[in-house]
């Protein structure tokens, strides 16, 4: 996925769908919140370079989306 997005070694995750990330703990849960096309702003080389990841059309999405709507369905 990270080469079909034109990520290169080195490339580091700074924000997805506009939320600036502190850790890890931030980068999961932005990964899983929300749909599955993502826009990931990634700095390479002290620039920023934003781009788009879909998992829309992988194996696990059906899987992870009812589970989404079982956590939405709860609250």
């Amino acid at each position: 996925m990270a080469k079909a997005a034109g990520w290169k070694v080195g490339d580091v995750i700074v924000a997805i769908d506009g939320k600036e990330l502190e850790g890890m703990r931030d980068l999961f849960s932005a990964v899983q919140d929300g749909s599955p096309r993502k826009t990931i702003v990634i700095e390479r080389k002290g620039r920023r370079v934003s781009t788009t990841v879909d998992w829309s059309g992988t194996p696990g999405e059906a899987e992870r989306e009812a589970r989404r709507r079982e956590r939405e369905a709860r609250q």
